[in-house]
């Protein structure tokens, strides 16, 4: 059964009363920008609650997927994890909560995580929202005597919905999920996305405590908002077949062939480029002392308005970033005596025929930047779309010397004002103030051997500085950063190359536990490939043995029955080691065998 929240919810008090929202459009169309509006709305029902205005309670959460790292979860985990960060410190340091994650009772929020999630939950959901530790404070429940690797998927589902359904009981109202960016989603994070949207209407007791007992509780009351790049995406591509497949479940499950009939509403968005009359309004909106413009004043806006529809295309972001350059340049300048923003049309002209498009002038932009702050910036974009602080202080670090005559604060500070940072959160995050942004910087490295060569090194330091708890935080970041040529090509290293391995194992191993089957099968492969002919001898057989059973168990999951299978048989083939020690690869072995017994049936 397919469940869709009551229409007496808050969220179905607007017009925004759809429970999947797509957003497509090219970069820079607007798309996030969009998306992120429903946090101002969410907001003003909020308020509107409080004054007893009408409106509810709920909360806003947003996360965004990454084309640089491949760490699973990444934007519903950024999500979950910055809801439970602000809780931490609310619950620490009595820090008020930001509007967005208001709740009708924080107190009873923190509660039920203590009497609705057991060490099972805790232990599932911590792989991807690790603040969600610091909030438990009773001893954990017993948890569930279940250890398959074929239900792994289910259980860490089961998590993550509780966890959501704990979120919506507690602030008596709705969950709006903005995830930006969905082409670059890995299958795990899809498969999540759909069971969420595809919640059964099960009978488990400990859901029903999440309820407070409410018997008409028709489901989870969430809003999930997707982005993505409609040019990146065809019919082929792993997104497209998410959302097929969803459609299809639904419709099965409501009994119906037509998707359009299902409990769950569709909304497609496409977001296009201006057009020039629309560059031209915004124009007068933005230069003009007032509505009222005279013709001359008009004439000129139209005529510089065509200038910027040729140069952008009329995409919103490049528009922005055209019209900063001009003012950054001293051909756009605010004229306090006229109150209004004054330039030469001719000048204008001249000075944009040195530029094709407006991804040179950003590229320019960071170009014309200190040195410093020029090695900075690609070591960053190689982090990914957002980062912490920690790691931007110790690349900061390892490039500044004493006499550079500036401190790593202002640094930082002058990326930030730049524009090409922004910070947010509350554990000092930052991200890129565009995709396009986090390009140029990429583009400052030409040389395609440099920028790999930068990646190792820039793994190889965060390894080296960041602490044990710090590196398991950032753990899938480090091991994608050292998984490249530069440094899986090193063989003088032996230290260097086992630190890999393991690395590999509990990347591997971490995505496992978060049913993450697609990642954790990579980087169990890699690790397997890392180790050396010799690696059944004493010092290596442990993570040998470790490597090739996840990895068995992995591949597996994913459907990669063959290189599982050859995984297994390596293991059984080891003379005198004890079947105890083998039973993993068995357990699998006996499932690989019904599988090749389907095929041979079906085929038959």
């Amino acid at each position: 059964m397919i469940r869709r929240p009551p229409r007496s919810t808050p969220l179905y008090s607007s017009a925004a009363s759809d429970v999947y929202k797509r957003q497509g459009g090219v970069s820079g169309s607007g798309k996030s920008t969009l998306a992120l509006q429903l946090k101002t709305w969410m907001i003003d029902q909020l308020q509107q609650h409080e004054q007893g205005a009408g409106g509810g309670g709920g909360c806003f959460l947003s996360g965004k997927f990454d084309a640089v790292n491949g760490k699973p979860y990444s934007a519903i985990g950024t999500a979950l994890d910055g809801f439970c960060e602000a809780f931490m410190s609310y619950k620490t340091h009595g820090t008020e909560l930001p509007m967005e994650f208001s709740m009708a009772g924080s107190d009873a929020f923190l509660e039920k995580i203590d009497t609705c999630l057991d060490q099972d939950d805790m232990d599932l959901l911590s792989t991807v929202v690790p603040s969600l530790l610091g909030l438990r404070r009773a001893n954990a429940t017993t948890s569930k005597d279940n250890n398959s690797v074929d239900q792994a998927k289910h259980r860490f589902h089961h998590a993550v919905q509780r966890l959501i359904r704990i979120m919506v009981a507690s602030s008596g109202g709705s969950l709006v999920l903005v995830l930006d960016d969905v082409q670059w989603a890995d299958s795990a994070s899809l498969d999540l996305m759909a069971s969420l949207l595809l919640l059964a209407n099960d009978d488990d007791d400990d859901d029903k405590k999440t309820n407070d007992g409410d018997d008409n509780y028709m489901g989870l009351p969430i809003m999930v908002v997707a982005t993505y790049r409609d040019n990146e995406v065809d019919a082929d591509h792993i997104y497209t077949k998410a959302i097929r497949d969803i459609k299809d479940q639904a419709a099965t499950f409501n009994n119906t062939a037509a998707p359009t009939t299902t409990g769950i509403a569709f909304t497609d968005i496409h977001l296009g480029a201006l057009v020039q009359t629309e560059v031209c309004d915004l124009l007068h909106q933005l230069l003009s002392s007032s509505s009222e413009s005279n013709k001359k004043e008009s004439h000129n806006h139209e005529a510089l308005a065509s200038l910027v529809h040729q140069k952008t295309a009329g995409n919103p972001f490049y528009v922005k970033q055209f019209l900063l350059s001009l003012e950054h340049d001293g051909l756009l300048w605010y004229s306090s005596s006229h109150q209004e923003w004054q330039y030469q049309l001719e000048e204008l002209r001249q000075a944009a025929k040195a530029t094709d498009n407006v991804v040179e002038l950003l590229t320019e932009k960071l170009q014309s930047m200190p040195p410093l702050i020029q090695s900075i910036l690609p070591r960053l974009a190689l982090l990914g779309s957002s980062f912490p602080a920690i790691s931007i202080q110790i690349i900061v670090r390892s490039l500044c010397n004493k006499t550079s005559g500036i401190t790593e604060g202002e640094l930082v500070s002058t990326i930030v004002n730049e524009g090409i940072l922004v910070e947010f959160g509350r554990g000092g995050w930052y991200k890129w103030e565009h995709d396009k942004v986090q390009d140029a910087a990429l583009s400052l490295v030409r040389d395609q051997h440099e920028l790999t060569v930068m990646k190792s090194n820039v793994g190889r330091l965060l390894l080296e500085q960041l602490s044990s708890e710090e590196l398991s935080s950032h753990l899938f970041v480090v091991t994608d950063l050292l998984n490249t040529p530069a440094s899986l090509g090193e063989t003088t290293s032996t230290v260097c190359n086992y630190q890999l391995v393991d690395l590999n194992l509990r990347a591997g191993k971490k995505a496992l536990q978060a049913s993450a089957f697609d990642s954790a099968a990579k980087y169990l492969h890699q690790g397997i490939l890392l180790l050396p002919d010799d690696k059944w001898k004493d010092h290596l057989f442990g993570v040998s043995l470790d490597l090739y059973s996840t990895a068995a168990e992995a591949h597996y999951c994913v459907g990669e029955f063959d290189q599982s299978k050859i995984y297994c048989d390596e293991v059984n083939s080891l003379a005198g080691c004890p079947f105890v020690k083998k039973r993993r690869v068995v357990s699998v072995d006996i499932c690989l065998c019904f599988e090749y017994l389907f095929r041979f049936h079906s085929a038959t």
